[in-house]
Order: structure tokens, then C-alpha cells, then sequence
């Protein structure tokens, strides 16, 4: 795999998007499972 200059930024921009969006999507749930528990 070649990774030019260009591309490390993108995939530490990617990783960081992925880290957010399941950070999301587990306060999504969370807050979903708390909401049918009450």
C-alpha cells in the first residue's frame, strides 16, 4: 500500500471521523435504552 504525503492527513481525518461517529451512535443508544427502561 502507498501512502504519499497527501493521503496520511485523509486517514487520520477518517479514523478521527469513524471514533466520532461511534461515539455518537453509542450516546444515541444509550440514551434510547435509558428512555424504554423508564
Amino acid at each position: 500500500m502507498n501512502l504519499t504525503t497527501g493521503s496520511i492527513p485523509r486517514r487520520i481525518t477518517e479514523t478521527e471521523l469513524s471514533v466520532s461517529k461511534h461515539k455518537l451512535a453509542t450516546v444515541i443508544l444509550d440514551g434510547i435504552a435509558k428512555r424504554l427502561s423508564l
